[in-house]
């Protein structure tokens, strides 16, 4: 039975890979060894930068490359409203006053998303306003608009009123089940459509 022997090759550099392996193949040829590949492996560095920071401090200490992102996309937790852990290093323990919140933390996320955009690029924060921070979208809109912002627009993210129970209509126009009553804070006014709510998502320009 004839020997089999793999051969990999492990490098910084592909094309220093690429050298040894012709040279590799040009010996099997010279003395009549069969060969099978090589097999090329991706080569492509992909950068998939990540929100929270290894120590679980969060977006406000998350420091992209200058002019490294394409897009970002982000629901900052809403003060004290969601807590995702217990850890000292959450935005609600570290900034438990809201002004504070919002200038250690919010204003910050959002200007490391200004820094890390490409030129032209978008940003968008989806938010809401809740019974412990009014003002919650007021905030977002304004604190884009200090970290440099251009011509910011508001897109509406649809949500169920219901979870589970989907909102229909008939042809005559009744619902087939009772719209929720929404009682909106803040300037920014909602689509009314029977069975839905409406979050913003603000879209900024750098």
């Amino acid at each position: 039975m004839a020997a089999v022997t793999i051969i990999k090759l492990t490098g910084e550099n592909h094309q220093d890979i690429d050298r040894v392996a012709s040279q590799i193949k040009t010996i099997c040829d010279a003395g009549g060894i069969s060969l099978r590949g090589p097999i090329p492996l991706p080569t492509r560095r992909l950068v998939v930068p990540v929100r929270k920071s290894p120590d679980g401090e969060g977006s406000e200490t998350y420091d992209p490359q200058p002019e490294s992102l394409d897009f970002v996309f982000t629901s900052p937790p809403y003060l004290g409203h969601e807590m995702y852990g217990d850890e000292e290093e959450q935005s609600f323990k570290k900034f438990p006053e809201q002004d504070k919140w919002r200038e250690g933390f919010l204003l910050k996320t959002i200007q490391n998303a200004y820094h890390g955009l490409k030129i032209g690029k978008r940003a968008a924060f989806n938010v809401a306003n809740v019974k412990s921070y009014k003002t919650f979208e007021e905030d977002t809109y304004d604190c884009m608009i200090r970290a440099g912002f251009k011509d910011i627009e508001i897109w509406w993210l649809s949500l169920s009123t219901q979870q589970g129970v989907k909102i229909q209509s008939t042809l005559e126009g009744t619902e087939t089940e009772k719209k929720q009553s929404q009682n909106y804070i803040g300037r920014f006014e909602r689509p009314d459509i029977p069975g839905r709510k409406y979050e913003p998502v603000f879209i900024g320009i750098k």
